[in-house]
């Protein structure tokens, strides 16, 4: 499938070719309004804090965060010095403002059960209320140097600053003018002006049905029922669901579907088909001699069956004689026939036709309704979900205002083969990091924990959240921990005395006993804390076991939380309600995803007002300087030919340079020529056919478990291998090595193009530099932003050999290894479910053939040489066009400046004409340098302290 290629800007529609940026830590503090520093995956795992076990108040001090012990802070820290504060999601909202709120929406966040909206600002009757209700946009964001309380200051001045400029030149009939060098300048106001999170990060919660990713999901979102849960017969959790922050495409609650094209729906059909006959057929199910494997076919023919039923609804002639018909042909009848009764379903689908349908449906409820449409499993309708490819919901939220994206994965062990590997692609492809959501009772046994590690690339950050951590008994805690016992009936007994000092109190009321000076009040709140710090003893003492056996050997951050306790105890008075927000671990587990985008935003943060904002503000300067000097007509007609010598340069170089333009297709000959010069067709095929005769002389039953799990399988005869990955073998010894070179060669292109940019850019103003005579006020603003447009265009290009190195290194994933999503998996698809399909007397030897045939005959390396330059020419020839549109975008900007210093002969300047709006922006561009400059001492201090 294709995708767009972007420069840190993030498609709507379609994800960018975005690289994972570096694992995120925090520390353990007791303070809940300070997380600690990021770190990098491979960073010291999260270990129980021994010194704090000693007693209960010590183990009491850090029960408002997660559980753990604090990190050994890395050198390289999260850019903020002790006494520098970050920013409130409030105020990280109010420097990158929203849309006016529309007043049908209807938010139903944590806050209230009758709706209103967790990111509003309205103020209104019951305002005491509010105050005891614990408010999202008052939560702290994390340390990092992107939410730094002065750069978010100082980028909420700027935008405004530039809003201004362009509400000033609104006001002008000039800049209604479409030729005007002002209508130009208005647009480009407008623009930065709306400056938001231009690069997405994206978080996968993935697991098993049951485990509770979708309450996570909605904890952290911290909206009721936004993502259904499967046990909601929602069929939700059976496709990916992104929720994505709303955009100018997509206004708040717009459900946008992709549906799977032909081929996805074809291999799905097959496996569908092929699921169902693998139990009900006979002599096929008799092979299967493990007790698991048996379970696994029994279980994926059932949902197979319930699937094919779903979509087919009406189809009197689908039923189990018809799916497990024998004979030649009899595969390919039942499919052909799935097929059309399938593209005669498309008409009545919602969108019809169409790969994409996108609806505004306006408020929460509507957005629910419309996905339980799309989701469900109707008695007496047609189900749509099993031919969905993801779905994403458009929400304004400052939980991912960021530019935070929160997926929704179905887990392995739900899926049939075909869904298998379309989200092992998302996983890999996608998601920056990856949370594997599971029971806290199971997690150490929970076999999906290992399945999704196996499937994520080496280098992917994965965590664990434990779900339902609230779930401890106090009776049965002294004897799970011996050690603690003490304590633990200490805080026990302080529970029971509290509630017979109330008991008789009660008693003493009613009898009209009570003495002076008893407080029931006071018994109350005590009693209240009493068993708070009783549950939080039980539940940081379990977390905190849970967590050490998890990262035992392990490079994994582990969060445990409550989304119970999240939901029902949040609405308490504030003091109890914090202390039972920071024990659910969803707080941190918040904070903690608001650090994966941190990084890559604060970059966008800083290239933005180091470029395009100053450099924007000199033009419009520029603009206003255009009569600053006196310039009689013998120095104009100098002028204009220096100008002119200027454009010449920079177009002759920006827009034709050999070694800038050719870039593209010189790294499409560099990747092509690592394909030619290593092409060993023949020996690669000796390698496959080498592999495959081991695998010939197995016992028949382990050669097919082989084949029914499509070469990805473990017996105890052979142990675990994969066939796919063996055949690979030879084409991965000779490609590996030089294929990363070019890898790197192409990483170092980035200062090859600076250099070229620089060179460029020091020629024009050299020239500008030996005539500043001729205008000199004008000249100077003109040469000082040139540096602003070579910061400003480097940087463009910067990201955007980053993106292709890190696409290009997906490309290579999937070429030279064998997991479930990659090439050659389905290059050998077709095999294995021939083998599969085979059965009885002689169909060991059949299989064999099948697969010698295969692989000797069936051209898989030529295929896999033709999808990697398929997929190369469509990588490189996105990034040319990406290329020459930054380019051409910047030089456009270059030109109306240099072209603006002095009119043409005979003409008034645009800002002689309207001197009163000149006088006005020259105002407003002295107060936005102003703000500029505090912007850049700002950055500079946090990149100091990085």
């Amino acid at each position: 499938m294709s995708r767009s290629f972007v420069f840190g800007q993030q498609a709507a529609a379609v994800p960018p070719f975005d690289f994972a940026v570096p694992s995120v830590e925090e520390n353990n503090n007791t303070n809940t309004h300070n997380a600690g520093s990021r770190t990098s995956s491979n960073s010291t795992p999260l270990t129980p804090d021994r010194n704090t076990v000693s007693s209960v108040t010590g183990r009491l001090q850090g029960f408002n965060m997660q559980s753990g012990s604090p990190r050994t802070p890395r050198a390289a820290n999260i850019g903020l010095s002790p006494g520098q504060l970050t920013s409130t999601f409030g105020h990280l909202f109010n420097a990158t403002p929203e849309p006016a709120r529309d007043t049908s929406e209807n938010t139903e966040s944590y806050n209230s059960d009758d709706g209103g909206s967790n990111d509003s600002n309205s103020e209104g009757e019951g305002e005491e209320e509010e105050e005891e209700v614990y408010s999202l946009r008052d939560e702290q964001l994390p340390p990092a140097r992107v939410y730094n309380n002065e750069l978010q200051t100082v980028l909420g001045q700027v935008k405004a600053g530039l809003a201004g400029l362009h509400q000033d030149m609104e006001g002008s009939s000039l800049s209604h003018e479409d030729d005007s060098t002002l209508s130009a300048l208005k647009e480009d106001a407008l623009r930065l002006s709306k400056f938001d999170f231009p690069v997405t990060r994206t978080v996968g919660f993935i697991g098993d049905s049951g485990a509770g990713k979708s309450a996570v999901i909605n904890s952290v979102m911290d909206i009721k029922g936004l993502v259904q849960s499967s046990n909601q017969g929602s069929a939700c959790t059976s496709v990916v669901t992104e929720l994505r922050h709303t955009d100018d495409s997509h206004p708040p609650y717009t459900v946008e579907v992709d549906y799977m094209d032909s081929d996805a729906i074809k291999e799905l059909l097959e496996e569908l088909v092929q699921s169902f006959r693998m139990y009900h057929t006979d002599n096929v199910f008799r092979e299967v001699e493990s007790v698991h494997e048996q379970q696994r076919v029994r279980e994926q023919a059932t949902r197979a069956w319930s699937t094919l039923t779903s979509l087919f609804r009406g189809h009197d002639e689908l039923t189990h004689e018809f799916l497990a018909e024998q004979g030649e042909g009899a595969y390919r009848r039942i499919l052909d026939q799935l097929c059309r009764w399938t593209e005669a379903s498309f008409t009545s689908r919602p969108g019809g036709e169409a790969s994409r349908y996108c609806v505004v449906t306006g408020n929460l409820e509507a957005c629910r309704r419309q996905v339980e449409i799309l989701t469900r499993d109707p008695e007496d309708g047609v189900a749509w979900w099993p031919f969905i490819n993801i779905i994403r919901l458009y929400i304004r939220s400052p939980v991912l205002r960021n530019g935070l994206i929160l997926a929704d994965l179905p887990g392995f062990r739900d899926l049939n083969y075909a869904r298998v590997r379309a989200t092992e692609r998302y996983l890999k492809h996608t998601c920056n990091e990856v949370f594997i959501v599971t029971q806290i009772a199971r997690c150490l046994t929970d076999p999906s924990i290992p399945e999704i590690k196996k499937r994520c690339d080496p280098d992917q950050p994965l965590r664990i959240v434990c779900t339902r951590s609230e779930e401890v008994n106090a009776d049965e805690a002294p004897t799970d921990y011996p050690h603690l016992a003490g304590q633990i009936r200490r805080l026990h007994s302080t529970v029971e005395d509290l509630e017979r000092r109330i008991r008789r109190l009660r008693q003493r009321r009613r009898q009209g006993r009570a003495r002076n000076g008893e407080d029931g009040e006071r018994l109350r709140d005590e009693l209240e804390t009493a068993k708070f710090n009783l549950e939080s003893f039980l539940i940081q003492t379990r977390n905190q076991k849970i967590t050490s056996q998890l990262t035992a050997g392990n490079e994994i951050r582990v969060f445990c939380v409550s989304n119970t306790m999240y939901r029902d105890r949040r609405n308490e008075e504030p003091p109890m309600a914090e202390k039972y927000i920071g024990l659910s671990g969803i707080r941190e587990l918040r904070r903690y995803c608001q650090l994966v985008p941190a990084d890559a935003q604060f970059r966008a943060v800083e290239a933005f007002l180091k470029g395009p904002a100053p450099a924007f503000v000199r033009s419009v300067q520029q603009w206003t300087l255009t009569d600053a000097d006196s310039i009689t007509v013998e120095r104009a007609n100098s002028l204009r030919r220096v100008l002119g010598e200027v454009e010449t340069v920079l177009c002759g170089r920006l827009a034709s340079d050999s070694d800038l333009r050719t870039l593209p297709r010189r790294l499409t000959r560099q990747f092509n020529a690592v394909l030619t010069a290593n092409n060993r067709r023949n020996a690669w095929k000796e390698s496959a056919l080498a592999a495959s005769r081991e695998w010939a002389g197995w016992h028949w039953s382990s050669y097919a478990a082989f084949c029914r799990n499509y070469g990805t399988w473990d017996t105890k005869a052979v142990g675990s291998r994969c066939w796919n990955n063996e055949v690979l073998e030879g084409i991965r010894g000779d490609l590996e090595q030089p294929w990363n070179s070019t890898l790197d060669w192409a990483l170092q292109q980035k200062e090859h193009v600076a250099s070229i940019i620089e060179e460029i850019f020091q020629s024009a103003s050299e020239i500008l530099a030996d005539n500043t005579n001729l205008a000199p006020i004008a000249l100077e603003n003109f040469i000082d932003n040139m540096d602003f447009w070579e910061q400003s265009l480097t940087d463009s290009l910067d990201r955007g050999l980053e993106e292709l190195f890190h696409a290009s290194t997906r490309i290579q994933r999937d070429t030279l290894w064998g997991h479930d999503s990659s090439y050659i998996a389905g290059l050998m698809r077709p095999v294995y479910i021939q083998c599969s399909q085979d059965s009885g007397t002689g169909s060991y030897a059949r299989r064999k053939a099948y697969m010698d045939a295969h692989l000797r005959h069936g051209n898989i390396f030529p295929q896999l040489l033709g999808i990697v330059e398929s997929s190369n020419r469509e990588l490189f020839r996105a990034y040319q066009t990406q290329l020459k549109r930054v380019v051409e975008a910047e030089l456009g900007n270059i030109l109306r400046d240099l072209r603006g210093i002095v009119p043409e002969e005979g003409e008034l300047s645009e800002a002689a004409r309207f001197p009163d709006l000149a006088k006005k922006l020259e105002e407003q561009t002295d107060s936005a340098r102003q703000t500029l400059d505090r912007a850049e001492a700002i950055l500079s201090r946090l990149c100091l302290s990085d």
